[in-house]
């Protein structure tokens, strides 16, 4: 089937003479660049992905589309910091220039693994406006910092059936000595999910099913993106990013929102039995969290600074940011 063509799906590989110079001079002096938090030098960011705590460094990775203060072909962008106070801007890690990944370098996490960081992310297909389809792939940084893809890409090939192209983030965890990849993902009939697959190795990768989640979404919720898992104080934590929620008295006013679920996963039986579960965060400029295990083991978490919506920047061709908590 022919891949889908628009202007914006172009990499920083294809850009024209002099341009991404232009671009860069042009959002320097730009009042809307922050002082602090992480940010483009242009372009729009948005989910932080594969964060770690990696060889004495803090690495943030961001989606990134460099041509404009809009949505299309996401890089993986990165910094590093000693202190996540001061940060090293580094040459990006991911340009989407394979054909597995050919509208883009979707989301995902990091996982440390056999002393090598393994970066995990979705490669985004389109055929057509909204026709679409899914790969999970691999990419690897060496404790010199050398990152390259996995030349077996992509590890998860196309969506399971049942489910729509809407299939991504990969969040992988470690578990009584296997491998777990949980996914954002879109059934069917357009209502939201959380699939999982198992793994030996943390490379190649089995359909496990779908998590049976006690939770009481209304059928609006067309997509769970952006999963985030951990232990803390006993609990297991899942962490998600519903689609389609509407108001309900003082909680989910947000374009979209995001919700923090505690109790017990029992990830044989694909159960994960509900204590308590909450909206994360009632600000404005809150999304796409990801948590990962700092320098003392403490748990961090970064998240996006941006709706989508915000159009105050634009002519700037600077939009967003990440912040941490």
């Amino acid at each position: 089937m022919a891949k889908y063509t628009e202007p914006k799906y172009r990499t920083i590989d294809e850009a024209k003479e002099n341009e991404l110079g232009n671009l860069r001079e042009k959002s320097a002096d730009s009042i809307w660049k922050p002082a602090f938090h992480i940010h483009p030098q242009f372009g729009l960011i948005n989910d932080p992905n594969g964060l770690a705590y990696f060889n004495g460094e803090f690495h943030v990775f961001y989606q990134w589309y460099p041509f404009d203060a809009m949505h299309g072909m996401k890089h993986w962008a990165h910094v590093k910091s000693k202190d996540l106070v001061n940060w090293e801007r580094l040459p990006v890690a991911l340009v989407p220039v394979e054909d597995y990944e050919s509208h883009g370098a979707y989301s995902g996490a990091s996982l440390e693994v056999d002393g090598k960081l393994f970066m995990y992310y979705t490669g985004n297909i389109k055929y057509g406006a909204v026709e679409r389809s899914a790969n999970q792939c691999l990419a690897i940084m060496e404790p010199d910092g050398l990152i390259t893809k996995f030349e077996n890409n992509p590890i998860i090939e196309g969506v399971p059936e049942g489910y729509t192209g809407h299939v991504r983030d990969p969040k992988v965890f470690e578990r009584n000595g296997r491998f777990y990849m949980l996914l954002g993902a879109q059934r069917t009939d357009l209502t939201g999910a959380v699939i999982v697959y198992e793994s030996e190795n943390a490379i190649e990768w089995s359909f496990k099913g779908e998590l049976k989640l006690e939770l009481d979404l209304p059928e609006s919720v067309y997509m769970l993106e952006c999963p985030d898992f951990f232990e803390l104080n006993g609990y297991d934590v899942l962490v998600v990013s519903p689609q389609g929620l509407k108001p309900d008295g003082h909680d989910y006013h947000n374009i979209y929102n995001v919700i923090y679920v505690l109790g017990k996963l029992n990830i044989e039986n694909l159960t994960f039995e509900v204590e308590y579960t909450q909206e994360l965060e009632k600000g404005f400029d809150f999304y796409a969290p990801q948590t990962f295990a700092g320098k003392n083991k403490e748990r961090l978490l970064f998240s996006w600074a941006g709706m989508g919506e915000m159009d105050i920047p634009l002519k700037n061709t600077l939009q967003h940011l990440i912040q941490y908590r």
